[in-house]
């Protein structure tokens, strides 16, 4: 009786074993779950940052092509800007050049008419 007594005292101390480690079983699969799920959400923030950054970069080197293209832009227009001005300070010196033998013919021309018209009286 008392080997009866002890297997079922036994068996009782087994099931309680049992019982809790099915609970441990059901509160593992769902910290299991919850892990995975949490893996996957970090996953899809881990592609979407990827994509994001292809896009930056994509974008970066746009920047970069468009500054390029200004710099040489503004390189030209400081060049066509040089040119420019000499032809502007070029055509400045025609402009008084021309100023001056305009007033030496006016000149020339009063001095003319005066003498004309000196000799024709």
């Amino acid at each position: 009786m008392t080997c009866v007594v002890g297997l079922e005292a036994d068996m009782s101390s087994v099931e309680l074993s049992r019982s809790r480690l099915e609970a441990d079983v059901r509160q593992l699969t769902r910290e299991r779950a919850d892990v995975s799920d949490q893996l996957s959400a970090v996953i899809r923030q881990k592609n979407s940052a990827a994509e994001e950054l292809v896009k930056l970069r994509r974008d970066v080197d746009q920047h970069v092509v468009s500054v390029e293209q200004l710099t040489n832009d503004k390189e030209a227009l400081m060049n066509d800007k040089a040119q420019l001005t000499v032809h502007v300070a070029a055509a400045d010196r025609e402009k008084q050049q021309l100023s001056d033998v305009c007033v030496l013919l006016q000149f020339t021309a009063a001095r003319l008419l005066v003498s004309i018209l000196t000799n024709v009286n």
